[in-house]
């Protein structure tokens, strides 16, 4: 019997955040989402170990799906 691969869990969350990202990026600038994701609040980080941003994500993401825009990494 021939074993079925699935996607595992982590590869279809990144594809579902790949996704709303394209979506995002076809809106107008004027749009809430597409403001809110490029949007800079310039505060401080905190003491330790930085978190990763939203955009860092977006771009491991694409790296490893080897998307257009993706730095694919060797």
């Amino acid at each position: 019997m021939k074993e079925l691969k699935r996607p595992t869990i982590i590869g279809k969350i990144r594809l579902n955040r790949l996704r709303w990202f394209g979506h995002v990026q076809g809106m107008e600038k004027t749009r809430i989402p597409k403001r809110v994701l490029y949007m800079n609040l310039g505060t401080t980080r905190l003491r330790g170990r930085p978190r990763n941003r939203w955009q860092d994500e977006m771009r491991e993401d694409g790296s490893i799906v080897g998307g257009e825009g993706g730095r694919k990494s060797t």
